[in-house]
């Protein structure tokens, strides 16, 4: 058997145990008469406890000090029941935990663990493609498995989950998420309505499964109710990079552009003249320029020449910091490109860059404007035959060389099993992809996933409900090459 990933303190019931010593050294204490004796049985007494602490702090692997796999295990099924749904898996766990049985890399069984003993689990089976045999792969699934990877999730991607339940006064709000993916007291989220915020909220309790939040509406006639979405807001890339982010609430026509008001969610530390990125889930759409902000909402302008398309509600603006290194082409004519950074953007004559996905296509900046710059297109040595040129509103990476491997690019099937379960043939996973590794889905909204097993032809993911809001069958799956960002930041 393959032994879990960790080494942690195994969940004993330390009052049955501490009685159990007692008993076994006897109550000499109470019956001895002579001084002599009352040592003996003090010493005695402490060895017992020595014992006990020492039966305490043995290691079992896999499991939290609270009983818990912190990640998954990998392991076998021992026995199949003939007459009922039921499997006996050779690891612990815990009542609750999930499992994927395999067969050739694919999954044949889906089930959730029932009833616990030290070294082994019985597990209720809920989705059977192929009745499982002893000796099939079992992966079972803790329930902290998220914890960790939570605080990392790919761009596009957040925690996402709904209203449980509110007070009378609609001034507080139950979620069904806590400390088992990463939410902490003072964490801020979002309430949507038809891809509409109508609150910020701020995480006041919170436990392993729930988390209390205190609301504050947005929008003066809408109440949050139960249902609403709730996302976390700014998401774990958006901390992990500190990018300033807004959502549009409104976008009317002014001039050439569009006069965008926008929400942040929280106190707004946008200033007159920054610049905006504008994007709809991971596609660009346009580039503003804040003209007035205050505590929580900014008003923009769209600079109309480095529009995709119109601005819609709903859309998301991210913050250039900085100097940029990244922007789009707005213009092409022959082999000259026009990007969507400038001057005030810390672009620089003769800088170098990249197509992001085409890394064999070399820029060259030739001329730097205000708002914008001239670039020239070239194809470095180590193009292939397969060559491309650039299109209208491709990214550009300014500096630096281009990243090596290859993004793994994939399809979940139409129909799976489970809604948190799926299996993508491989196309070009390379040396890098692995499991434990996050993937993204481009879902509507996108989803985060999780490799659980990975061959030469099949990749199975994790999708718990906390990473995703709808359903991920049909939608291509996105794995980043190293060290480099796939999308919008």
């Amino acid at each position: 058997m393959n032994q879990p990933l960790n080494r942690r303190a195994t969940p004993l019931d330390p009052f049955a145990l501490f009685r159990c010593v007692l008993s076994c050294c006897g109550n000499a204490f109470a019956r001895v008469s002579r001084p002599r004796d009352v040592h003996v049985a003090a010493r005695r007494r402490l060895l017992a406890l020595l014992l006990l602490v020492a039966i305490i702090g043995q290691p079992a692997p896999g499991w939290s000090d609270a009983g818990t796999l912190d990640d998954f295990a990998v392991s076998r099924v021992v026995a199949v029941s003939g007459k009922r749904p039921v499997v006996t898996i050779d690891v612990g766990g815990e009542t609750g935990d999930r499992f994927v049985i395999l067969r050739d890399g694919v999954p044949v069984a889906v089930g959730d663990i029932i009833l616990v003993t030290p070294r082994e689990s019985g597990g209720r089976l809920v989705w059977t493609g192929q009745p499982p045999q002893a000796g099939d792969t079992a992966i079972v699934l803790g329930q902290r498995i998220l914890r960790e990877p939570s605080r990392h999730l790919l761009p596009h991607t957040t925690l996402q989950t709904a209203i449980t339940a509110l007070n009378p006064g609609r001034s507080f709000a139950w979620i069904p998420i806590g400390r088992s993916v990463s939410v902490q007291t003072g964490d801020r989220f979002l309430v949507w309505r038809a891809r509409l915020p109508i609150a910020q909220a701020e995480a006041a309790l919170t436990d392993d499964r729930t988390a209390l939040i205190a609301l504050t509406p947005i929008v003066k006639d809408l109440r949050p109710s139960q249902g609403d979405p709730v996302t976390l807001s700014p998401s774990p890339y958006e901390r992990t990079t500190r990018r300033l982010t807004a959502t549009v609430l409104s976008a009317t026509q002014h001039n050439d552009g569009q006069m965008l008001v926008l929400g942040t969610g929280r106190p707004t530390r946008f200033r007159p003249d920054d610049r905006l990125d504008i994007y709809r889930a991971d596609a660009y759409v346009g580039y503003a320029a804040v003209t007035r902000s205050d505590s929580l909402l900014v008003e923009a302008q769209t600079v109309t020449p480095f529009g995709a398309e119109p601005v819609a509600v709903g859309d998301r603006a991210v913050r250039r910091a900085g100097r940029s290194s990244t922007a789009r082409i707005f213009r092409i004519e022959n082999n000259v490109c026009l990007i969507t950074a400038g001057q005030r953007d810390g672009v620089r004559f003769d800088e170098t860059g990249y197509l992001a996905g085409l890394p064999h296509v070399g820029l060259t900046v030739e001329n730097v404007l205000e708002e914008h710059s001239v670039v020239r297109v070239s194809t470095l040595p180590s193009a292939s035959s397969e060559s491309t040129s650039p299109a209208l509103w491709d990214e550009v990476t300014l500096g630096g060389e281009p990243p090596g491997g290859t993004t793994v690019m994939g399809r979940t099937p139409a129909e799976m099993p489970v809604d948190w379960l799926a299996t993508v043939a491989r196309i070009d996973a390379g040396p890098d992809v692995g499991t434990g590794q996050l993937v993204r889905c481009a879902s509507s909204p996108p989803a985060a996933a999780m490799i659980i097993h990975v061959d030469r032809h099949h990749a199975v993911l994790y999708c718990p409900e906390p990473w995703r809001a709808g359903s991920i069958a049909n939608v291509e799956v996105v794995v980043p090459e190293p060290n480099r960002r796939v999308g919008a930041p």
